[in-house]
């Protein structure tokens, strides 16, 4: 059993899935990009962009309360995927009256042109594997804010390569994003740190390599 990240791990290991001797972790790996994010000019809005499932584990519900702590024109929301309560999710949204300021594109094949576009990612998920869509904020250059739960805290170090908020705190999260939105150095450090980490850790090159020594491994015996 392949675990994707070290949190991953620990719980298969706790909750006796395998023999340790079957248990092996090999982290994500995406695709390194050439372009990159930057940090907007004084004429355009700071633009947060999440990709999500609207269900129980991603806590899409959360982006409501947070939404609703910065709704005003400084910010926009880009609202990446498709769920069995994104009618609901719109509906409380709209109900803030702040419709002009978020935008739900439904589910999108190809995210990187809309992620090069941005300037923030948030995660608001209850648990993670190893989130994907984390790494490939990361890979361009876009400074994460997320939950402080598996997956994401295998990511993330907090204040170095991104933000850790408490899951049961939204205005964490809402203070973090305005740092960022306020502090162009500290953007700009977070940006570098979050595709330098992509590079050193969560290559696709890494995980093939280490995934095919297993299979190797395996065959030998």
């Amino acid at each position: 059993i392949i675990a994707v990240s070290k949190g991953e791990f620990s719980d298969l290991g706790k909750n006796k899935i395998c023999k340790k001797s079957k248990l092996a972790q090999i982290n994500n790996g995406i695709k390194l990009q050439n372009s990159s994010a930057y940090f907007p000019n004084e004429n355009q809005k700071f633009r947060i962009v999440t990709i999500t499932r609207f269900d129980y584990q991603k806590n899409t519900e959360m982006l409501v309360d947070i939404i609703r702590e910065m709704n005003n024109n400084e910010f926009e929301f880009v609202i990446i995927g498709t769920g069995k309560n994104e009618n609901q999710i719109k509906t409380e949204i709209d109900k803030l009256n702040s419709k002009s300021n978020v935008i739900f594109t439904g589910g999108v094949t190809n995210t990187q042109d809309i992620l090069k576009d941005c300037h923030c990612y948030i995660s608001t998920s209850r648990w993670e594997g190893l989130p994907l869509a984390v790494l490939e904020a990361m890979a361009n250059g876009l400074p994460v804010v997320a939950t402080n739960v598996v997956g994401n805290k295998d990511i993330l170090i907090h204040n170095q390569n991104g933000f850790l908020f408490n899951i049961s705190n939204h205005k964490e999260a809402v203070e973090y994003i305005s740092m960022l939105a306020n502090e162009k150095t500290l953007w700009e450090r977070i940006s570098n740190a979050a595709k330098n980490s992509v590079k050193d850790n969560f290559s696709l090159e890494q995980m093939i390599k280490k995934t095919k020594n297993i299979y190797e491994i395996i065959l030998i015996k």
